[in-house]
């Protein structure tokens, strides 16, 4: 997913399509703790939330499920992990930014 809809009422964003969307990436872990966090845009578009409970730790060859990150205020987090290369697959929240001003450009 590249795109987003969504309504403009008085110089903030409405409702919001699709109201939640997937990202997956793989990363290389040094052992110990792992944080998932979204990276500021350029544009002043807000941050999306990671929905709690809905960020996991995949193996990239079996691609089953190893761990569940925990989710708090749009972050997610893993005390402890061993080294290795992973798959990280997060279930964002894109209704969390109702309210929010309209960036430029929209």
């Amino acid at each position: 997913m590249n795109t987003l809809f969504y309504t403009v009422k008085d110089g903030k964003i409405g409702s919001v399509s699709p109201g939640v969307f997937f990202y997956y990436a793989y990363v290389t872990v040094n052992s110990g703790s792992l944080t998932v966090v979204q990276s500021n845009d350029t544009n002043g578009f807000p941050y999306f939330d990671i929905q709690n409970g809905q960020a996991y730790v995949y193996s990239p060859s079996t691609c089953a499920r190893l761990y569940t990150l925990s989710s708090r205020d749009g972050q997610a987090s893993l005390n402890s992990i061993p080294a290795g290369t992973y798959i990280i697959g997060a279930k964002y929240d894109s209704g969390n930014v109702s309210g929010s001003p309209v960036p430029t450009p929209a």
